[in-house]
């Protein structure tokens, strides 16, 4: 399967960026992907949970561990949108209100909020989506033991002008941009914890790739299919633990291309 190299070449990528983490610096200031379309929360034990996708400003730092504490940097745009049964839309911006933890490097963070939140906006029933507005950063939430913390001039670069041109990079390559976009949609649409479902294939391929998305997106909707064939057939052949972490893991491999991107347009001379 032609999955194969890319699956070699990630895991050589996220080799150095996870054991890069030694010595306890403090990790690198992310920025969040911004949506094309406001991706689906999931809600379970008084807590609303989507996942995002997100790029490294800062090659040179440790890439962050799973479960490695966020927060938002100051004018992050983060609305949560609330479609009550009866079809009314609300939405505020929840920047300062979120929890925001590192779930697979970079490349993919958990965005938290209760789920009393949601109901105070909808009531009972209502259906929760998120909207990420360009140029996000999340900041590490800052610890005691950090051997090299983050500087106040670090971040002011990081977050301002060197955040604009990461956000430029971000769009170069609209075909990937527009394919992860789509696998971050499906990712959202499947249970956090299943196994071996490719039962479910069929389900998401028809909530997130019908007819408007297809005509939107040609390109990118028919790389998003072949992934979702190649990972029918990992759950087949391979036995992978589930449909959400295959589709998550080839998220992962075309988010890291973007990242690259990232990097190259913020090299000096650049």
């Amino acid at each position: 399967m032609a999955v194969k190299p890319l699956i070699f070449c990630a895991l050589s990528f996220f080799s150095v960026a996870v054991f890069s983490t030694v010595g306890q610096a403090a990790p690198q200031i992310l920025g969040l992907v911004a949506t094309a379309t406001p991706l689906p929360l999931t809600c379970s034990d008084g807590q609303c949970t989507v996942e995002v996708s997100g790029v490294c400003l800062q090659q040179a730092r440790p890439a962050p561990l799973a479960g490695t504490p966020y927060q938002a940097a100051a004018g992050a745009e983060l609305r949560l949108i609330v479609e009550t049964e009866n079809g009314l839309r609300r939405s505020r911006n929840i920047a300062a209100l979120a929890r925001f933890t590192a779930k697979r490097t970079f490349n993919a963070i958990a965005v938290t909020v209760l789920q009393s939140a949601i109901d105070e906006m909808g009531g009972a029933g209502a259906h929760a989506m998120l909207a990420i507005g360009p140029g996000v950063s999340l900041l590490p939430v800052a610890s005691a033991d950090d051997l090299s913390p983050q500087s106040q001039q670090e971040i002011s670069d990081v977050t301002g002008p060197l955040r604009t041109v990461a956000e430029a990079a971000v769009g170069r390559d609209p075909l990937t941009l527009g394919t992860t976009r789509l696998l971050a949609h499906m990712v959202n649409r499947l249970p956090m914890e299943a196994a071996f479902d490719a039962e479910r294939i069929g389900a998401v391929r028809a909530q997130t790739l019908d007819a408007r998305t297809r005509a939107a997106m040609p390109a990118a909707s028919r790389q998003a299919e072949q992934i979702l064939e190649t990972c029918r057939e990992l759950l087949r052949v391979e036995r992978q633990p589930s449909l959400r972490a295959c589709l998550g893991y080839q998220h992962d491999i075309l988010n890291a291309e973007i990242t690259h991107s990232v990097w190259r347009s913020l090299r000096p001379g650049s």
